[in-house]
């Protein structure tokens, strides 16, 4: 993933950094049914309802984003839709979303193509969030799942309307702009995970001291001895 420095985002145009949100039909095989990108600078960069080309309700979907295939009928496909994603995307110097991951994934299997991590930064606004939410509001409980309201209310933006993928890009690039200027979005590599020892061998030092290798091997010794001597038992009974 391409690293940058808060000073280096702070210097691209807001008229860059494409902020976006969608909604779709399932998690399994999910098709796009509304798409919304504003820029960082309040400007609209799309906002459309997506008709899918499999699926015909959404019942589980519908009761969160309210979306019905009536909504949808007359709405372009994402054969219409994907290239001017895909233009957008391409425009944009950075991509700025909350809890991105399953956005990208949902885009990649309606066909959208995506810049390479490695070419253009992407800031997740839900991670910096959940570090400013346990520091000051001093709750330890599960913030690693902040919900895109409780981010916006804490910053001060109000809304009845979440799930639209609307108001959500608009809620996220206010919430972003917010956290930019308080020094709050801190970009940080991920900490490489530790590697694991390997196990000890039967003759292998592994740092030891000749004194507790040695001690090491008597021990051995012994549990064979009782394990042999169990055995020799065990067989002395079923005769």
């Amino acid at each position: 993933m391409l690293r940058i420095s808060l000073d280096e985002l702070r210097q691209i145009p807001k008229n860059k950094i494409l902020v976006f949100d969608l909604e779709h039909t399932a998690i399994e095989n999910p098709e796009l049914l509304e798409f919304s990108a504003v820029w960082a600078d309040g400007r609209l960069a799309m906002n459309s309802y997506v008709r899918p080309l499999h699926a015909k309700e959404w019942p589980h979907a519908m009761e969160v984003n309210h979306i019905t295939p009536a909504m949808v009928a007359h709405a372009p496909t994402i054969d219409v839709v994907g290239p001017r994603i895909e233009a957008l995307l391409q425009e944009a110097l950075a991509i700025v979303g909350y809890s991105y991951w399953n956005d990208f994934s949902v885009l990649e299997k309606n066909g959208v193509a995506i810049p390479e991590k490695t070419v253009l930064p992407r800031v997740d606004v839900s991670i910096p969030f959940s570090v400013v939410y346990r520091n000051h509001v001093q709750d330890e409980g599960n913030y690693n799942q902040r919900k895109l309201s409780i981010c916006a209310k804490y910053y001060g933006f109000t809304s009845e309307n979440w799930h639209d993928s609307m108001t959500d890009a608009v809620a996220t690039a206010y919430c972003f702009n917010r956290m930019l200027l308080n020094g709050d979005i801190v970009l940080t590599v991920p900490k490489k995970k530790k590697k694991t020892p390997p196990c000890p061998l039967p003759g292998k030092s592994h740092g030891r001291t000749k004194e507790q290798s040695h001690r090491l091997t008597i021990k051995r010794r012994e549990r064979r001895k009782r394990a042999k001597a169990r055995m020799r038992m065990a067989k002395g009974m079923r005769k």
